[in-house]
């Protein structure tokens, strides 16, 4: 007698423990490494801006409307509280990135289970976990951890209330889309995609059949006009920011970031190769049988093409980190859409490549890292403070030196050697120093610099990535 096995009872028995294990893998490789690499110069700013022992209203008014610091404060209150809580150190600071890059994951998942419920959901999340991306600005101290998590809210509200678009949903959903919403556009100004996106989306069910509940017209608009006041700075070119960022070129429009997103070229060239084959295959059953992954896809192309036009009529705006938000949809439809493969060799040989690739491009990327930020730690741990305690830097703006000096404070290793910051234009008061150079701050070769103070001679020095150590002692 043959015992018929119920593969599907198997698998929702099982969900539980699958749920928990990928959540697991999703912590364990993010907090790998956690520490691995020292603070670039926006985290150090983000550091800065961020400091608990200074007043709220300081935190504004002194650094949040400087001249030529356009930033929305929101996400520094949010990092300031956070070390308030924990204490304010660099380590503690990574930790609060590595809380919303992990919790973003199962919410993106939630929001994939509601548009369908099948077995989708576990693939996307097994994706989502080890995803190199997402691991980096889950170890990052800047805002785009926080981004993704109250992106992956509002997208999720924004599922939801159109998937009860024909019947009333509670007043309580409207207000939290509402409010995530308005807190996603004070986090960051390319949050206002989203919201065009959405905005797009009910034009198009209005025109189809006129079924717009006047309750979530409203939340959106409401969450339109406030990310104009939000942004009205950047938006109406009050500053003239981000100067530094290329023009497009034609490497940008072969990948569209898919290599940046998804690890390497080779990732990129797949990931990419097997959305289009989705889309292609799937469009008719995207524009008339889905109206959730219709709006992923909107989503899609809007936070590509509106910051594209943008960049090449205006001014170049467009860095992949200002659209982490993106990978929501793109998983989304990756995994819901080779599910929907008839064709199960076709759907099992995507499954695997994606697996597969994903797997090794992640295993490489964490086991052979090499540095890519600022070595203070082994910079600091070669400072002999019995030779001299005083350093200094290697610039004499007043902010960027304000900056260093805090990270450096606030450095267990600093403050194990018991050094003492000196400005660099008073060192000749001095007969020994150490100089820490930065090469992001530093627009002409350290070495040059030193020439210029002629009292001093360099019988030291030592090189780290983006950063080099030298001992200056008086003539």
């Amino acid at each position: 007698m043959r015992i018929k096995i119920n593969k599907n009872k198997i698998l929702s028995n099982n969900i539980p423990i699958l749920l928990f294990t990928l959540f697991l893998i999703t912590i364990l490789l993010r907090l790998f490494h956690l520490n691995f690499e020292d603070y670039w110069f926006d985290e150090i700013n983000s550091f800065w801006l961020s400091d608990p022992t200074i007043s709220d209203k300081n935190t504004y008014i002194q650094r949040y409307l400087n001249p030529g610091q356009p930033d929305q404060i929101t996400f520094y209150f949010f990092l300031k509280y956070f070390f308030k809580i924990f204490g304010y150190s660099d380590v503690i600071g990574r930790y609060f990135s590595f809380i919303f890059g992990c919790l973003s994951i199962p919410i993106i998942v939630y929001s994939s289970f509601k548009i369908k419920n099948n077995s989708s959901f576990l693939f996307l999340f097994f994706l989502l976990s080890i995803n190199s991306y997402l691991i980096a600005y889950s170890q990052e101290v800047r805002v785009y951890s926080l981004l993704l998590f109250v992106s992956s809210i509002n997208i999720f509200l924004f599922i939801k209330l159109i998937d009860d678009i024909n019947q009333k949903s509670e007043w309580y959903l409207y207000l939290s889309f509402l409010i995530s919403s308005i807190l996603n556009i004070s986090l960051h100004i390319f949050a206002f995609l989203i919201l065009v996106s959405e905005i797009i989306f009910l034009l198009y069910l209005y025109y189809i059949n006129k079924s717009v509940q006047l309750k979530l017209i409203m939340a959106v608009f409401l969450s339109f006009f406030f990310a104009l006041l939000f942004n009205y700075e950047v938006i109406f070119l009050k500053y003239n920011v981000n100067t530094w960022i290329p023009a497009l070129e034609s490497k940008f429009f072969l990948d569209f970031f898919f290599s940046r997103f998804f690890g390497s070229k080779i990732m990129g060239i797949i990931y990419l190769i097997t959305l289009i084959y989705l889309l292609v295959k799937f469009r008719l059953f995207i524009l008339y049988k889905n109206k959730k992954l219709l709006f992923l896809l909107i989503l899609t192309i809007c936070t590509y093409l509106i910051p594209i036009i943008y960049s090449l009529i205006v001014r170049p705006i467009l860095i992949d980190r200002y659209i982490i938000f993106v990978l929501i949809p793109l998983f989304i439809l990756l995994t819901h859409l080779i599910w929907n493969l008839k064709e199960k060799k076709t759907k099992y040989f995507f499954i695997f490549l994606l697996s597969f690739s994903t797997i090794t491009n992640t295993f490489i990327e964490l086991n052979f890292k090499k540095a890519g930020k600022p070595q203070f730690t082994e910079l600091l741990n070669r400072i002999d403070n019995k030779i001299s305690k005083n350093i200094t830097f290697s610039t004499n703006e007043d902010t960027e030196f304000i900056m260093l000096s805090n990270y450096f404070l606030n450095k267990k290793t600093f403050q194990e050697k018991n050094l003492e910051i000196v400005k660099f234009n008073q060192i000749k008061k001095i007969s020994k120093v150490w100089v820490v150079c930065y090469s992001p701050l530093n627009t002409v070769n350290c070495s040059s610099k030193f020439s210029t103070v002629k009292e001093f001679k360099s019988i030291k020095n030592k090189s780290f990535h983006l950063t080099e150590l030298f001992f200056l002692v008086k003539k």
